[in-house]
């Protein structure tokens, strides 16, 4: 029977939809498409920023790089400063989800490859002040899926992996949970019915 539950936050708890910010910035949606490929779908920003080696601000000039008119570079640091006012937003019943978990006295726990910025948005997450513990690659230096992240918040925590349920939207992520001994669910098409009923059937006594 698990004990805790795990989440990822991007596309779980919080739909993860930088382009949004990248539309509001660049006035159009050929400037979007180039902002968004520039800043986050590069690989240098999980590498940089998830890991843990830059800010969202200092990695304004990376960013920049692979821009090719000041305008757009300009349009990328303006980005860079608030993507997640309209980059994030609440997935549909999540709340209610977590208010559930929360009342049947499931701990709650985030483990998320997320950069520095994580404290200006991490009040859109329905209930945070009631989660149990928070793990971010960008503080430990690790990302998913390695296994080490996940036995960091094992062992932070004091918890077992076999009581844990680990929720991503990436099943590669899952995989790195479930070679540490936790349980793992994906997390597609916002379906979060379907997560209750994963769970209703591993807190079953």
């Amino acid at each position: 029977m698990i004990k805790n539950v795990i989440f990822d936050m991007g596309n779980v708890i919080l739909a993860y939809d930088p382009i949004q910010a990248c539309y509001r910035h660049g006035q159009s949606r050929e400037n979007a498409e180039k902002l968004c490929s520039a800043i986050f779908r590069s690989p240098q920003w999980g590498i940089c920023v998830d890991g843990g080696l830059m800010t969202d601000r200092e990695y304004i000039p990376d960013a920049q790089s692979r821009l090719d008119t000041w305008e757009l570079k300009g349009m990328a640091a303006k980005v860079l400063r608030d993507w997640w006012h309209d980059g994030l937003y609440p997935i549909t019943g999540m709340d209610r989800l977590i208010e559930e978990l929360l009342k049947k006295g499931v701990g709650l726990y985030i483990l998320s490859n997320v950069g520095y910025s994580f404290p200006d948005f991490a009040y859109k997450i329905p209930h945070f002040d009631r989660f149990s513990g928070v793990v971010l690659s960008c503080e430990e230096k690790l990302r998913k899926p390695d296994p080490a992240l996940f036995l960091r918040l094992c062992d932070r925590y004091g918890l077992k992996p076999a009581e844990c349920l680990f929720v991503d939207d990436l099943a590669s992520n899952v995989a790195g949970a479930e070679s540490v001994g936790m349980l793992g669910h994906v997390f597609s098409d916002g379906d979060v019915n379907q997560l209750r009923a994963r769970i209703r059937e591993l807190t079953q006594e």
